[in-house]
């Protein structure tokens, strides 16, 4: 089986639960809702981003992912000190993928967390969940 980036099965399930909803075929709209949860646990979790991170189901489509996370910040000696809240939005371009990430930008932190789900977003796995 060839692999695919995570970010492309993630965004071809968006769309057919999307066309399901509008054919309302409740059975495949359902299924395609149940990839996208498999998905989400692929999400970062920990790490900071310690409360998860969630596929916002009802607002992403064909033009654009979005995703609820929040950043868990450490003092410089190691002490948790507070939450960041942030969403981030992903669009298709002709070279991959945007990132944007709207929130507080407390210690630049918006860059990182671009970084990091750019990473996880484009990395290659090689199944597409089933469904």
């Amino acid at each position: 089986m060839a692999t695919r980036k995570l970010i492309e099965i993630l965004a071809s399930r968006i769309k057919a639960r999307q066309n399901c909803a509008e054919s309302q075929n409740a059975e495949w709209y359902e299924k395609h809702s149940e990839v996208i949860d498999k998905i989400t646990k692929m999400l970062l979790s920990g790490g900071g981003f310690d409360s998860g991170s969630v596929i916002d189901k009802t607002s992403s489509n064909d033009k654009k992912i979005i995703i609820r996370t929040s950043y868990h910040h450490m003092h410089e000696s190691g002490v948790y000190d507070g939450w960041t809240h942030h969403t981030v939005t992903i669009t298709p371009t002709f070279a991959g993928i945007d990132i944007k990430v709207s929130g507080s930008n407390r210690n630049n932190i918006k860059e990182y967390i671009a970084d990091c789900f750019y990473e996880v977003l484009m990395s290659d796995v090689l199944h597409d969940f089933g469904g």
